[in-house]
């Protein structure tokens, strides 16, 4: 077959023919590094999934490289502003190019590559079953081929398509088609009978007879031994035909079901880069959140990371089950992970939407938490009017995330503003480039060289408002000594608790000289 019959077998938008339209051999896709050697790695003829192919120079590099080790074609994950420079490089060393959508991961497109090689050398055989991006097509073909009504299932049993005649076969099938899914007391007993039988277990077409229902026969469909879902065919037909045609048809409907993963990742992976510039650039697309015009909420998560290890895949699932939460509730929101933390970001702005919309989170991670056994903390930055003000929204989120208690319920920023307030003045009061005061320089040369306590007198004392008799509880001595010490560190500093700005900066001056500290 020839590479562009290929790529559109693969998927077409997932893939692009970027230079070559030559034949290839039946031959191989193969995996290869950028840096490694090509030997022994890259057998002539190969389509060879370059990795590391971000950089348009070692690109350009790479497909040189290959092209001296007679691969077939060499794919790369850039976009297409750079077609032109690899079309270039692939034409004067005399190799094919295939670019590829960097939101599709490298081992989605080995899989489609090589499903879209198998199915193409069974449709030679049967091309009744070499239909385009419709599973429902591909039903239909079946269903005609063999004689007999057919239904295309995930592996949970939820039905992808099935053809559109002979629905009323028996009383399973009618449940099925109106269920989208096989009933459950009906999925039991065809599943656990195919386990006995070891169908799914394998590649081969097998027969499911149960009292109540008419025959079915089966086959697994799968790509590099995953099981994808299963192809039914109800009712009696040739077995002769029918195994044909089956063994025919599963390495189209792999194809078709990778597929539909590879496009909704890609699609998945553009909705988070999306978010991603909203969130670090305040740069909106309104296609991916809606409703920007009332304002915007970031919600920032973590997840145990004892059990998410750091992966940003738990982060991802958690999230998604979160915006579905708020999509019944006729939010939009979209997300995305940065750095190992999750992020939603859904339109609304205000205090009345905020605590509304603080609610809702509160139920949804509550539910999430239960049925996965997670422990999730998640925090609301202030609300962005506009889409520039988001970058902002999240870092207060940032903060508010990591300021706050573990209580298990969605923090708001307003809760820790204050704290965050204090801690941002303290951290500039502690890096100022003249250093202490005077009076506080003063303090602690007499506390070290007499012996004295005056700082942490001070401290206490103003901890305490001014409440001496607390501030003596607080160090166990008697009032009358707090006043003592007092009247010693105005008489050294020339300081009166009561004089406010000196006062302030003297404690400003001690809060930051404690968070040093700790």
């Amino acid at each position: 077959m020839d590479l562009r019959t290929l790529i559109d077998t693969a998927g077409p938008g997932l893939l692009r023919l970027v230079r070559g339209t030559e034949s290839l051999p039946a031959g191989t896709v193969t995996i290869w590094g950028i840096g490694e050697p090509t030997a022994g790695t890259v057998e002539p003829g190969d389509v060879v999934l370059v990795v590391g192919s971000d950089d348009p120079v070692a690109a350009v590099a790479a497909v040189r490289e290959l092209a001296a080790s007679e691969a077939g074609a060499a794919v790369l994950r850039l976009l297409p502003e750079h077609d032109a420079a690899l079309g270039d490089a692939g034409e004067q060393a005399g190799i094919a190019v295939v670019g590829a959508e960097p939101g599709v991961p490298w081992g989605r497109v080995y899989e489609l590559l090589e499903s879209a090689l198998a199915a193409a050398r069974r449709s030679g055989q049967l091309p009744v079953v070499s239909v385009g991006r419709d599973l429902f097509a591909l039903a239909d073909a079946i269903a005609t081929a063999v004689g007999g009504p057919v239904t295309i299932e995930d592996a949970s049993s939820h039905v992808l398509a099935f053809s559109r005649e002979g629905q009323d076969v028996d009383p399973v099938r009618v449940a099925t088609i109106l269920g989208r899914r096989v009933p459950d007391q009906w999925e039991n007993r065809m599943r656990r009978q195919a386990e006995l039988d070891g169908l799914l277990a394998g590649d081969a077409p097998g027969v499911i007879e149960i009292e109540g229902m008419a025959r079915r026969r089966v086959i697994p469909i799968r790509s590099g031994g995953v099981f994808l879902g299963s192809i039914w065919v109800a009712g009696p037909t040739d077995p002769s035909i029918s195994d044909e045609v089956l063994e025919g048809a599963a390495p189209s409907a792999a194809l078709l079901l990778l597929r539909r993963r590879a496009e909704a990742e890609s699609e998945q992976s553009a909705r988070s880069q999306a978010v991603r510039a909203l969130l670090i650039r305040g740069e909106l697309d309104p296609a991916v959140i809606p409703g920007a015009d009332d304002g915007l909420a970031v919600l920032a998560v973590d997840v145990d990371r004892r059990k998410s290890r750091g992966d940003g895949a738990l982060h991802d699932h958690v999230l998604v089950m979160l915006a579905n939460h708020l999509r019944a509730f006729r939010r939009s929101p979209a997300h995305t992970v940065i750095d190992g933390r999750g992020y939603l970001v859904v339109g609304g702005s205000g205090d009345d939407v905020h605590d509304r919309l603080r609610e809702r989170l509160d139920d949804g991670i509550a539910r999430i938490a239960a049925a996965t056994g997670l422990t999730i903390r998640a925090a609301l930055g202030i609300s962005a009017t506009t889409p520039d003000r988001v970058p902002l929204a999240r870092r207060t989120a940032d903060r508010t995330l990591d300021c706050a208690p573990q209580d298990g319920v969605v923090v708001t920023f307003g809760r820790i503003q204050a704290a965050a307030l204090v801690e941002d003045v303290s951290a500039f009061v502690a890096t100022r480039e003249t250093g202490p005061s005077a009076a506080l320089r003063a303090l602690r040369r007499h506390d070290r060289d007499q012996g004295t306590d005056l700082v942490r007198t001070l401290r206490a004392t103003l901890a305490a408002f001014g409440d001496t008799a607390r501030a003596a509880s607080e160090l166990h001595v008697h009032a009358n000594t707090v006043r003592y010490r007092l009247r010693q560190a105005a008489e050294i500093t020339g300081i009166r608790l009561t004089d406010s700005p000196h006062r302030l900066a003297l404690e400003l001056e001690l809060l930051a000289e404690s968070d040093e500290r700790r």
